[in-house]
């Protein structure tokens, strides 16, 4: 059912792909600029329908879109999505909180900042599905460390366009699991990054929404920690945590970034 097409309640569509644990695929939109829009992320292992528990999905999506539309500042958008996959009245339900970080303003719709929404997703069974276009093999190599967790990743532009696509790993508690996400790939000293990861044994899936800040050495951003949930306690299906992280930036194969004390 995953591999579906979603439609929410403005009218935009998702279509995902899922392979194992990861879903992939595009968004159109009908708010703000309408577009299209690569999407990635993660669900969790288990499906607990059976028990009435959802599972655990994190989502990252790149409004930078690629359609043949004007650019506008939502092009440098990142968005942050998570949630559950459950039943509600025989029918599947995407139900995600979603964090759209805009580090410019967009005139007539919003200043620039973090704002929070919740989107519900329901199968759209007259849709077309569609795929995410492919990447280009190039690539930059990013390291990320912190105190829980070291990543490495390699940031590769979507073909045609100025979306860096991130995969790697993460180390955390001494295991390994696939990350998956999107950097702006402009020349501005400030961009946008999103990364969605499943967490090793824990039956949750992570992602992280910031800033990447060159000037500054930093990057700073909202951790969205997603579980599963009985019905009756969805309110409290996912957690937010703010983090910041230092940034040792260089124009070259590899980028180091650490947690920032405090």
């Amino acid at each position: 059912m995953l591999s579906s097409v979603w439609r929410n309640s403005y009218g935009s569509t998702m279509t995902l792909q899922a392979d194992g644990n990861r879903l992939s695929g595009l968004y159109a939109s009908t708010t703000g600029s309408s577009g299209t829009y690569p999407v990635d992320g993660w669900i969790s292992d288990e499906d607990r329908s059976a028990t009435g528990l959802g599972r655990a999905v994190g989502l990252t999506l790149s409004w930078h879109s690629l359609g043949g539309e004007a650019p506008d500042p939502s092009w440098h958008y990142v968005s942050l999505l998570g949630g559950q996959l459950f039943d509600e009245d025989g029918e599947p339900c995407l139900r995600l909180t979603h964090l759209l970080l805009a580090p410019r303003s967009f005139p007539g719709l919003c200043d620039a900042g973090s704002y929070i929404d919740q989107l519900s997703f329901a199968p759209d069974h007259c849709a077309a599905s569609a795929a995410l276009p492919p990447v280009e093999m190039q690539g930059e190599r990013i390291r990320m460390e912190c105190n829980s967790f070291t990543s490495d990743l390699q940031v590769s532009a979507i073909q045609g366009s100025r979306i860096g696509h991130a995969t790697g790993t993460v180390e955390q508690d001494g295991l390994r699991t696939p990350l998956t996400g999107f950097v702006d790939l402009t020349a501005d000293q400030v961009v946008a990054a999103a990364f969605s990861w499943q967490a090793p044994n824990a039956g949750a899936v992570h992602g992280f929404a910031g800033l990447l800040d060159r000037q500054n050495s930093r990057i700073e951003g909202t951790e969205l920690t997603s579980r599963s949930t009985p019905p009756g306690s969805r309110y409290v299906q996912t957690a937010l945590t703010h983090r910041q992280w230092s940034l040792d930036w260089a124009r070259g194969p590899t980028d180091a970034i650490r947690e920032k004390p405090g």
